[in-house]
C-alpha cells in the first residue's frame, strides 16, 4: 500500500518549537499509516508507522521524545491526535475523488450522471446533455453557455 500526500499535511505542535508533521498518509491491512516527521525548522527525524500498532507507536514516540526532550507520552499524545487528524483528510479526499486521482472534469461528470443528466454525442461527436428543465426535457450542446447558465440559475435559485 502506498501512503498518500495529504493535502493539507497534518501538524500538531509539540513544544518549545517542535512540531509533529504527517505529509502522507494511507490504510494497509495493519490499519491507518502515516509519515511522521519532526521539525524544529527543519526536519530532523522521519518514520513511517502504523498507527493503531502500539509497539511501533511507542518505539517512535520514545525515538522523539528523546529528540525533543519531552516524556513519550507527550509524543504519543501527538501521534494520536495526528492519527484522527490523517484519518479525516483520508476520508475527505476520497469524498473528492482526489485519493483515485480523478480530474476535475471526471468528476463533474460523475456529477451530471449522479443527477440524472444523460450525456452523449452526435454523429459527428459533438458532446451533449439530456437535462430536465421544469417539465419538458431538453438537448443542450455542452461546449457554450446554455448549460452553465442553468446550473448558474438552479444554483441561484437554490436547486443545487
Amino acid at each position: 500500500m502506498a501512503l498518500r500526500p495529504l493535502n493539507p499535511a497534518a501538524t500538531e505542535n509539540l513544544a518549545n518549537g517542535w512540531d509533529l508533521v504527517a505529509s502522507e498518509g494511507g490504510r494497509s491491512s495493519k490499519g491507518l499509516r502515516m509519515s511522521a516527521t519532526l521539525f524544529n525548522g527543519t526536519a530532523q527525524a522521519c518514520r513511517t508507522l502504523a498507527v493503531g500498532d502500539l509497539v511501533e507507536q511507542q518505539a517512535v514516540a520514545a525515538e522523539f521524545a528523546g529528540i525533543v526532550g519531552l516524556e513519550a507520552f507527550a509524543v504519543t499524545h501527538a501521534l494520536v491526535q495526528l492519527a484522527v487528524v490523517v484519518e479525516a483528510i483520508l476520508r475527505q479526499m476520497d469524498a473528492d475523488g482526489q485519493a483515485e486521482g480523478q480530474s476535475q472534469a471526471t468528476r463533474l461528470v460523475t456529477l451530471a450522471i449522479d443527477a440524472g443528466v444523460e450525456l452523449f454525442h452526435t454523429p459527428e461527436g459533438d458532446p451533449y446533455a439530456t437535462i430536465e428543465v421544469g417539465r419538458p426535457q431538453r438537448d443542450l450542446a455542452t461546449q457554450g453557455a446554455q448549460i452553465p447558465a442553468l446550473v448558474s440559475g438552479s444554483v441561484q435559485r437554490g436547486g443545487g
